[in-house]
């Protein structure tokens, strides 16, 4: 019996090392602004209506209807900005240090000349 409870509590901790947040977060989450980014480091837009591109983020299990939202949605220190000057944190502030990130973890050596 001891046996098997030292066995989980060993699986539980391997599961939690390497399937933590910390360990890919801040690549998913630079992955996430190349993503919904421009190549001059703008939030892309759609071209139809001007407004900033919107995708499905989840679904309503009382309505059964889709939620979708933008970029601005899913990082919180873009929903405290003004909308006048969102486009300009996000473009000098967030774009370069996902450009960093990006290079570090795939090794590549810019990735702003064309991929």
């Amino acid at each position: 019996m001891n046996f098997i409870l030292i066995f989980l509590i060993i699986q539980l901790f391997i599961i939690k090392s390497y399937c933590s947040l910390h360990n890919l977060g801040k690549e998913e989450l630079a992955a996430l602004i190349l993503a919904a980014s421009d190549y001059n480091g703008n939030i892309a837009k759609d071209n139809n209506n001007n407004n900033y591109f919107r995708f499905k983020i989840g679904k309503d299990v009382i309505t059964n209807q889709d939620i979708e939202g933008s970029i601005i949605d899913l990082i919180p220190e873009l929903r405290r900005h003004d909308p006048n000057t969102v486009n300009d944190y996000f473009k000098n502030e967030l774009y370069p240090k996902a450009v960093k990130i990006f290079e570090e973890y795939f090794g590549v050596n810019s990735i702003t000349n064309g991929i």
